[in-house]
Parts: structure tokens; sequence; C-alpha cells
């Protein structure tokens, strides 16, 4: 067991925390308050990702929103029997109205 580990403080900031982590080779930097009581852990990766993508909405817990987008198309859905499965609209939708249908039902 390590018998001085490596912490930081809750008042770290990013900037020092990823000194911290290039200067000893670490990926992870514990967090700890005064009395020695462990708050989180800081990675690497979390500060390189806040840097990459700094207007990214997140949470209340900081983690990364998913989100997706949507378009109109500007040609008519085809009208196909209840029998398509939906593996034929899945590959009309990317495809647009030039896909033909090889065989009608």
């Amino acid at each position: 067991m390590t018998k001085k580990p490596i912490v930081a403080d809750e008042e770290i900031t990013a900037e020092k925390a990823l000194e911290i982590m290039y200067t000893n080779k670490i990926e992870r930097l514990p967090v700890v308050n005064n009395k020695g009581k462990l708050l989180g852990i800081i990675t690497m990766q979390d500060i390189l990702e806040k840097r990459q993508y700094p207007l990214a909405t997140r949470d209340t817990k900081g983690n990364l929103r998913c989100g997706s987008g949507s378009r109109t198309f500007d040609f008519p859905v085809p009208n196909y029997s209840t029998t398509t499965t939906w593996m034929h609209l899945w590959w009309i939708a990317p495809h647009g109205p030039q896909y033909k249908k090889s065989s009608q039902r």
C-alpha cells in the first residue's frame, strides 16, 4: 500500500490537476478534503474532454448530455404494405426517393 499517495485538495484547478498528473505520470487524481476524506477522483480524460468540448451541454453531475437532430425530407414517403419490414424503412431513409423496391407484394 502506498504510504503517501498523490492527492489534491478541494480547491484545485483543472490546470494544476493536469500538471500534477503529467509530472507524476498518473491518469487519475483523488480529491480529498482537509480531513483526508475522499471526495472524488479527477481523471485526465475528464479534463481533456472539457477542453476539447467547452460548449458541450452537461447535466447537474457534469456528464455529457446526448442529443440528436432530425430533418424533414422534401420527398413523399412511399406507402408500402404492412408486410414491409423495418429494415426496408431503415434503408429508404438515408437513400432517398431514388430507392426502388424490387418486388411489390
